[in-house]
């Protein structure tokens, strides 16, 4: 197995609605260890109650998240998250918070970031150094 790679939420998403091929992510995922944020996993998992999913689909999306190493919160993680979130906000350029997340563990793990949503995370890529992979 190659590295490890993190991936965004959306990417995640798309995993999940099976549009793997589509969405142009398998050559970057396969052979890797793929890793999510647990902001990530939250965030899907709001989703899925926002949207009223039944137990057997988000039994299916648990399924998926199992596949993936989760990468959980420590003061490391905490210290780029604030460093992510004060050098966006310095910059003129404020960042979710959400966001600010899954671009803190990538720099705290030194994991290349595979995302759809490349301008949530330019900035973050300016102040911190974060390594974007663009499809």
């Amino acid at each position: 197995m190659n590295e490890a790679i993190l991936i965004d939420t959306d990417v995640a998403s798309t995993l999940f609605k099976g549009a793997l091929r589509s969405g142009g992510y398998s050559r970057w995922i396969e052979n890797r260890q793929v890793t999510i944020c647990f902001a990530s996993v939250a965030e899907l998992y709001h989703w899925a109650l926002s949207r009223r999913w039944g137990s057997r689909r988000i039994e299916q999306l648990k399924t998926m998240l199992e596949g993936f190493t989760v990468l959980s919160f420590d003061d490391d993680m905490a210290w780029h998250w604030a460093t992510v979130m004060a050098g966006c906000n310095a910059s003129g350029r404020p960042m979710l918070a959400s966001d600010a997340w899954v671009a803190a563990a990538a720099l705290r793990f030194d994991l290349p970031l595979l995302t759809g949503n490349i301008k949530d995370f330019e900035a973050a890529t300016e102040c911190t150094g974060l390594k974007l992979i663009i499809p």
